[in-house]
């Protein structure tokens, strides 16, 4: 809990800084359980990437910032952008790495 005064509680663990942390920890927050991906073949999604970074986007706050500001300002540690069943963006900050189980939200 690196930069965090507490524990990240139920009330707040969607709110930067904690959500970092209590994404990654969510078990000890809320009942979760592992989802299986199956035992069948991986699809191999082709990739078309594209620079998304700078575009602006206008924040709950009216200010505008770029994609890569929110990401970072949000403790965002895992963003993929999928367009016509191409991989247009995939994006990994923080301690992510592939393979590592993650909470989607």
């Amino acid at each position: 809990m690196t930069g965090l005064s507490a524990k990240p509680t139920h009330a707040n663990r969607d709110l930067p800084p904690g959500n970092r942390w209590a994404l990654q920890n969510i078990g000890e927050i809320l009942t979760d359980a592992p989802v299986s991906r199956g035992t069948g073949p991986v699809l191999k999604l082709p990739t078309a990437l594209a620079d998304l970074s700078r575009i602006p986007v206008r924040c709950l706050d009216g200010t505008d910032r770029t994609v890569n500001a929110v990401l970072d300002r949000t403790y965002t540690d895992g963003f993929l952008v999928i367009h016509r069943e191409r991989i247009v963006v995939e994006r990994r900050s923080g301690s992510r790495s592939g393979g590592s189980a993650c909470t989607c939200t």
